[in-house]
């Protein structure tokens, strides 16, 4: 398999990762399953397309995300915001994040 290389804008530190539309043409095997979603006073389930592992390189490391959900829309995300990564990209590693990060209006 080729690995594409991409830049990604993404929101860090979400409960968990969930993925925007846009990649639906980035993934070739894309499954569906039916999901809580979870929001305030409600929630409701929902089928979902999900993809079961995501590779990603990041800091020279090569992270396996597991179950990550495709949303028609991360709510409360500009629309430029491709994925929000959550404790299952962190999750067992030790990062330095030194970057000068910028606001999006």
């Amino acid at each position: 398999m080729q690995i594409e290389k991409i830049g990604l804008l993404c929101v860090f530190l979400h409960t968990g990762s969930i993925l925007s539309a846009s990649w639906y043409s980035r993934l070739p095997d894309i499954a569906y399953h039916e999901a809580e979603i979870a929001g305030v006073g409600a929630s409701q389930y929902k089928r979902l397309p999900y993809v079961r592992v995501l590779q990603l390189r990041f800091q020279n490391q090569t992270i396996y995300l597991q179950d990550v959900d495709i949303c028609d829309r991360l709510y409360g995300q500009p629309t430029e915001i491709e994925a929000l990564l959550g404790y299952d990209f962190l999750e067992g590693r030790d990062w330095l994040l030194e970057q000068a990060f910028k606001l999006l209006s």
